[in-house]
């Protein structure tokens, strides 16, 4: 590395350059995720939030996103905030688990 102010100014790009392939990866492992066809979940034949914590952190994901849930965490924070809105309405869910709206 160069010690003088050229020497930053490249430390600083290679920085930026790194936060930008990572954005990258991390958008297409999102994309892939996404094409992946996840069978739907059927609450109502799920008996406790342990039954869910058989699938994949991805379908988890999956069925709180089409619910409009927040679907970040554990697997064990996604399919308890899953199971939590077993028989309620889209109207009925507590909306410290619904996802902000999408940013255009």
């Amino acid at each position: 590395m160069k010690s003088n102010e050229n020497g930053r100014e490249e430390l600083i790009n290679v920085a930026v350059l790194t936060d930008c392939q990572l954005h990258e990866a991390e958008k297409k492992k999102a994309e892939a995720a996404q094409q992946q066809n996840f069978e739907s979940i059927d609450l109502e034949t799920i008996e406790s939030a342990d039954d869910l914590k058989s699938l994949s952190l991805d379908h988890l994901k999956h069925a709180l996103e089409e619910r409009g849930l927040k679907c970040g965490g554990s697997l064990n924070e996604r399919a308890e905030r899953l199971f939590s809105v077993k028989g309620l309405s889209p109207d009925q869910y507590p909306k410290n688990i619904v996802a902000p709206p999408k940013k255009k």
